[in-house]
Formats: C-alpha cells, structure tokens, sequence
C-alpha cells in the first residue's frame, strides 16, 4: 500500500513535470511568447524542483519523508492551480516555479521510504517499479492529455490535475509512515551539515553527477518540449499525431526503469556497466539523428523515440551505486544531491535548448535548428559515458566501494 500511494504522487508530479510539452501552441497564444519564453517556462519547473533536491534530503533524514512530501506537495497543488487561472505570462512563470519547488520532495523522499521498507537488494526493482509508475504520467502527459485539452481546455485539465494532487496528498498522509514498526530510525541520524560534507566529498557523486546532469536534461528537453514541435516542422505530423509519438519516450522509460534496475540488481550485479552500457546506446541514438534529422523513414524516427526513452531511462542503477557508496545514515542527503544533477540539468537544458534553436534559425531552417541540438545531445552524452566508467561501482553492505 506504501509503494501504491507515494506510486501515485509521483505519477501526478511527472505529469504535471511534462505537461506543458502538449500546450505550447496554447501557452504562445495565451501569453503571445516565442521558443525562448517557451524555454524559460519550462524549464523554472525544473530549476525548482532542481532546488529543491538537497532540501528533501535533508528534510528526509530530519523530519521524515511523510511529513516532507505532504507538506510541499501541497505547494504544488497550489501552484497548478494559479498557472491554470494566471492571465499573464510573468504570474504563469512563478505558478509553475512554486509547482516544481512542491513536487520536488516526492522522489527522494520516496526512495528514502524505500531504503527502510525492503530489503537492499529489492531497492534497485522496487525504485524501478516506482519510476515506471511516475512514467505513466509523463506517457498521460502527451497524447491522453492532449486529448484532455482538446475536450476541456488546457485550464481547466491544470485545474484538474490540481484537484487530484490534493486527493493524493491525502493518501500520503493517511498511509505512510516513515519506518517499519520496531525499526530505530534515531540510530540512523547523523549531523546535517557533516553528512552533506561527506556526500560532497565522496566521488561518486561528481561522477554520477555528471551522467544525471546530461541524462534528465536531454530527456527533459525533448519529452518536456521539443519533440511535438521536432515531429511537426520537420515531418509536418499533425499535433494530435506528434503528441501520440511523444508517448513513445515514457512507454521506454516504463519498460527500461524496473528491467535495467533489475539486471543491475540480479543478472550483472554491477551498477556502473548497467549504466554505461545504456549510455553508451543513448549516444548512438543522437548520432544518428544528428546525421539524418529529417531524411529518416518516419516510422523509424518513431522508434527511436521509444529507443530513448528505453535507453535514457537507466537512473535507477545509478542511485542505487551512490546510495551503497556511503554510509544508510547519509541515503537521503546524497540521494537529494544527486536528484539535484538530475533536475538542474532538465532545467538548464529546456532553457539553452530554447535559445539555441532560437539561434539557429528553428523558424526559417528548421532542420538545420534540430541538428545543431542533436550534435550538442550526442557530443553531451559521450562526456556523460565517460564519467560513468571512471565512477565506482558499490554493492549492497559495502559502503566504502
């Protein structure tokens, strides 16, 4: 009941993390904006929600995951609601600020509940579980939102997805608990400012950083932005058509998050070749639509997108190998950090992204604008692959790996 509750906050923060991507026709009229303002407002979402990382972590180890969730979930509720109502596009940009700032703890709060509640060799399938859930939002996010919107309009399905966040919230704080009955959580506790100063020191987290940075941030970009409009000025699709293509990223994250939490866990027993393997594949990915970003067989272009999200979507081993990399004490605080490199990078990725099309001449050469971004993926990608080889890989019982 646990996992099918927190399971749920987080299915409704990731749709509302990418539901913007479905209404950006929507958000140019109603606040006469262009690609960079598009940009700017996706990705103060993430900015704060990047934020917001480190605190939950600390929050989590501190006043406990339940308390943490509930409280700044209801931030987010709050902050759907006022985009939905904003009339102007500077009220619009600080409601989806306010929102990424609530949704923020749900993550590592959750797997903070998860490192207590199963075993350490259950939390690479669980987390993964757990993932593919909240990429159940992102999939509601792109064609059944759209659908949404077509039917009621974009205000009134954020509305709706405020109300649902409040139902939610409640569960959360009906259900959870923050331990297991019997289980001392006091011995666990450690000085705030000194865990934080072991997790920085530990290199894991620079190296693991680097890999989350350039993962969620590419992700992020295209799921989150720039897919539907990629699909609609190159191939000419139809915005219900792209919206359902867009689909395809969360259908392979759904797919790729238990199944590569799983193998890391029980076939290869490592986290790092998991995760190198994967990123490895992601570069090749975007080195094939850098080469051909508007020759390729549509359905082709179509399965890569389902090709990204499978091979984009490997995070799961990655927190797993920073978490048994140090001591359970400090789990939250460098699973906050980590989550961190994760959502700054979605956010400085949807806003440089927004500017280099914007630069590149996305309104007169549009194909020419989506292969200078799909150079700037692969070449990021290839950095993020070497970080991930000269980062160590842990194993459950041995924190000093």
């Amino acid at each position: 009941m646990l996992l099918a509750v927190v399971s749920a906050a987080f299915f409704l923060a990731f749709l509302g993390r990418y539901a913007t991507a479905v209404i950006v026709p929507e958000l140019e009229a109603s606040f006469e904006i262009g690609p960079a303002e598009i940009g700017l407002l996706g990705a103060a979402y993430f900015w704060a929600y990047a934020l917001m990382q480190p605190p939950s972590g600390l929050l989590s180890d501190s006043i406990g995951p339940r308390r943490a969730i509930v409280g700044f979930m209801l931030l987010s509720a709050a902050g759907t609601a006022v985009f939905a109502l904003a009339g102007s596009f500077p009220l619009a940009l600080a409601a989806r600020t306010v929102a990424g700032l609530g949704a923020g703890t749900v993550y590592v709060c959750a797997t903070r509940l998860f490192s207590r509640w199963f075993r350490a060799d259950e939390f690479g399938a669980v987390a993964g579980l757990f993932g593919a859930v909240g990429n159940l939002g992102g999939l509601t996010a792109a064609g059944p939102l759209a659908g949404a919107i077509g039917a009621i309009g974009w205000r009134e399905s954020f509305l709706a997805l405020a109300a649902l966040t409040l139902v939610a919230i409640l569960g959360v704080w009906v259900v959870v608990r923050d331990a297991p009955p019997g289980m001392d959580i006091r011995a666990e506790r450690m000085s705030l400012l000194a865990g934080a100063g072991e997790v920085l020191r530990h290199r894991n987290t620079w190296l693991l950083g680097v890999y989350a940075f350039v993962t969620l941030g590419i992700l992020a970009a295209m799921q989150g932005l720039w897919t539907v409009p990629y699909l609609r000025d190159v191939y000419g699709m139809s915005k219900q058509g792209a919206s359902n293509a867009l689909s395809l990223w969360s259908v392979g994250l759904i797919a790729g998050l238990p199944l590569w939490g799983y193998i890391a866990d029980r076939v290869a027993r490592s986290r790092r070749r998991v995760l190198l393997l994967c990123t490895v594949l992601n570069a090749l990915m975007w080195a094939v639509f850098a080469a051909r970003p508007a020759h390729l067989p549509l359905p082709f272009t179509v399965a890569l997108l389902l090709w990204g999200g499978f091979t984009g979507g490997c995070w799961v081993p990655a927190y797993a190998q920073l978490k048994d990399s140090l001591p359970p004490a400090i789990a939250g605080t460098a699973l906050g950090f980590l989550n961190f490199a994760f959502f700054a990078g979605a956010a400085a990725f949807q806003q440089a992204t927004g500017l280099l099309l914007d630069r590149s001449g996305l309104d007169h050469n549009p194909e020419e604008a989506y292969r200078v971004m799909f150079v700037a993926f692969f070449a990021v990608t290839s950095a993020a692959a070497v970080a991930v080889w000269f980062s160590r890989d842990a194993h459950p019982g041995n924190e000093r790996a």
